[in-house]
Formats: structure tokens, C-alpha cells, sequence
């Protein structure tokens, strides 16, 4: 139906950035110590996003942690947003957000 122009599909996922490492070392030479500043401190900047295959692509950010209610807010504005009367597909992954009562 995606490919005949009868309804539109997306794919729905979450990503989270951070200065502050998971990971205690870094790439460098052999032998060689390299000491790279942490930022401890930094807060986390997640991206909320629907992408086509056509490559149409809606996205929020949020700062902190991801919560149901944040993916529900971002699912509501993707939807009022929508200019076209197609049905849509979305496509998610099984996170447990995506899963709960309250989303579902």
C-alpha cells in the first residue's frame, strides 16, 4: 500500500545523547595514555523520531529521561501535524514505553 501511494509508514525510535561517557577510555595509539576531559554534569538530549523510507522525517527533542507520557506528547503533535488523510503506519521497536497500558 507504501508503495502504491495508498497509505504512509514510518518508522518510529529513540535515541540519547550525553558528554558524559559510558565508556572510561578512549582510541588512541598503542602505549600511548590519552586523558580526555568527563562531563559529569552534562544533562542528556534525546531525540524522538518518524522517518519514511522516502526519507520525510519528524522529530522532537527532550531533555532527561524518556517517559511514556513525553512519547505519547510526541506521537499526539506528529499526528495533528499530518497534512494528508492517508492512512499511516507506524512501526516501533519493543521498548516498554511502547508497551505500557498508558500508551497503548
Amino acid at each position: 500500500m507504501e508503495r502504491t501511494d495508498k497509505c504512509e509508514l514510518f518508522y518510529f525510535d529513540e535515541s540519547g545523547f550525553s558528554q558524559k561517557s559510558n565508556i572510561p577510555y578512549c582510541w588512541g595509539p598503542i602505549g600511548v595514555q590519552s586523558l580526555r576531559p568527563a562531563h559529569s554534569h552534562s544533562k542528556r538530549l534525546n531525540v524522538l523520531g518518524f522517518l519514511s523510507r522516502q526519507g520525510k522525517l519528524s522529530f522532537q527533542t527532550t531533555v532527561g529521561r524518556v517517559t511514556t507520557d513525553i512519547v505519547i506528547d510526541v506521537f499526539e503533535h506528529f499526528i495533528n501535524a499530518r497534512k494528508n488523510d492517508k492512512p499511516c503506519f507506524i512501526i516501533l521497536d519493543n521498548a516498554s514505553f511502547h508497551r505500557s497500558v498508558k500508551f497503548k
